[in-house]
Parts: structure tokens; C-alpha cells; sequence
């Protein structure tokens, strides 16, 4: 008997919005100690170098962290300050897993940066990673905390000058950015791509390329998802993927 034909994989990433058709790029936050402008101290991070935050992921993997930091330098001079982060297994002695690229802290600026890593690093759900500030040149630079007078984030610590401290903690968050799908197989009878656990993901279908209904839900305990097309009774022959916000 012949093998059913399933016709032309559509592997897209779409984010599901009543607003618009448009494709885009969700970002997705994970760790969260990041309360709109609450904030209580600040940190010269050259003086208390090495200087980081831990935290325990949610997810299987972190693309970016964003942190609150300020030019504590000479406004005038406009010369700000670089500043880049790296991502260590469990502590300040644990192996670097990845690393950002640098991020210029302009003169006079006191707000949330984004640190991209520059490639996606993959975590173990609830092992300890953290994140280590390192300035790089320019004006003094400081990273803003709290959590004496306000909730403490409860799935890590700040670190100051190489000590875990249980004072406060960093003003960041975590993430992931889903805007492409990493096929990693494609066969007669299923697709696989690359995800991020616990996210969960939507499969469509459509016979003609115009008209798209939705076939199913697809979850993963690993940021491995498969769809199985034999298993869909439908008369779609052609799929795609989408991430399900």
C-alpha cells in the first residue's frame, strides 16, 4: 500500500493575537523579580565586582535578561559606561555558559537594558544558574535591588563582591524569544522542531494554503516537540507550527 502523501511542510512561528494577523516575535518572560518602579538600593557594579544574581529557571532554556541599571559617573561627560553579562552554572565559580554582548549604559540613563546571550543557552528546570555583571569601561555604572521593603525574589540570591548576600536582590527578569521555529526533522509521517519547555505549542492545518484550522495542542517535558501527521484524521496536507501564547 502506498504512503499516504502529506504534501509541503509549512514550518512558520506565529503568535496568537485577536489585534493582528501580523507575525511577531513573542518574548516570553521566565524569572521574574522585576516590580514596575520599585527599586530600594543601587550597586556600583565595578566596586563589588564579582557581582551577580542567581535564580532557578522555569524554563529549558533563557535567550536574554533584563536589568535595571544607571550612569552613576559624571553626566557631563557623556562618555556612559559598557557593560556586559555572563551566565555561570550555579555560582560565581561555575563554568560560563554563555555570554552577551556588550550594552552601553549612556550617560545620565536609569532604566531597564536588555542583555541578549549570543546564542540560546539551554537550563536544567530549577538548577541554580546566575547571572554576573561585569563592567567593561566608561563612567561607573550600578545595578538597582531590592527586596528589604519589598518582595524578596524566594528562587535565588544577590551576590556582592564574590558573597551571597540574603539582603535584596537584583530588579531583573528572563526570557526566552520565540520568533522562528528550528525544524530539527522532517518525514512522511511527522515534524519535529526545537521549543522551549513548558511552552506549549499549536499545530494547523490546511489543504490549500488559504484557509488554516486548528488540529492540536503539542506539550513537551524537553525542548523537543514532534507532531505525528497520521495520527490527524483531518484533510490538511499541509502544516505549521505556532507558538501558543
Amino acid at each position: 500500500m502506498k504512503a499516504r502523501f502529506w504534501g509541503i511542510y509549512v514550518f512558520t512561528i506565529v503568535a496568537t493575537s485577536s489585534v493582528s494577523a501580523e507575525p511577531i516575535a513573542p518574548v516570553v518572560y521566565d524569572q521574574l523579580h522585576a516590580d514596575s518602579d520599585v527599586y530600594e538600593l543601587f550597586h556600583n557594579i565595578e566596586i563589588y565586582e564579582p557581582f551577580g544574581q542567581s535564580f532557578r529557571p522555569g524554563f529549558g532554556a533563557v535567550d536574554f535578561v533584563d536589568l535595571w541599571l544607571l550612569d552613576i559617573g559624571n553626566w557631563e561627560s557623556e562618555e556612559g559606561s559598557l557593560v556586559k553579562v555572563v551566565l555561570r552554572f550555579d555560582d560565581l565559580q561555575g563554568e560560563i555558559l554563555g555570554e552577551s554582548a556588550p550594552v552601553r549604559v549612556p550617560s545620565g540613563y536609569d532604566g531597564v537594558l536588555r542583555f541578549v546571550f549570543r546564542k540560546r543557552i539551554q537550563t536544567e528546570l530549577d538548577q541554580r544558574y546566575l547571572v554576573e555583571l561585569i563592567h567593561l569601561e566608561g563612567e561607573p555604572a550600578a545595578a538597582r535591588n531590592y527586596g528589604e521593603l519589598f518582595s524578596p525574589y524566594e528562587r535565588g540570591s544577590l551576590f556582592l563582591g564574590g558573597r551571597e548576600s540574603q539582603a535584596s536582590d537584583l530588579w531583573f527578569r528572563t526570557g526566552v524569544v520565540i520568533d522562528t521555529i528550528d525544524v530539527i526533522e522532517t518525514a512522511v509521517d511527522r515534524m519535529v522542531w526545537a521549543g522551549v519547555t513548558p511552552l506549549v505549542f499549536e499545530v494547523w492545518g490546511s489543504s490549500d494554503l488559504r484557509r488554516w484550522e486548528f488540529v492540536q495542542y503539542v506539550a513537551s517535558e524537553s525542548n523537543v516537540y514532534e507532531f505525528e501527521f497520521p495520527k490527524w484524521s483531518g484533510k490538511a496536507r499541509f502544516f505549521q507550527a505556532r507558538f501558543s501564547q
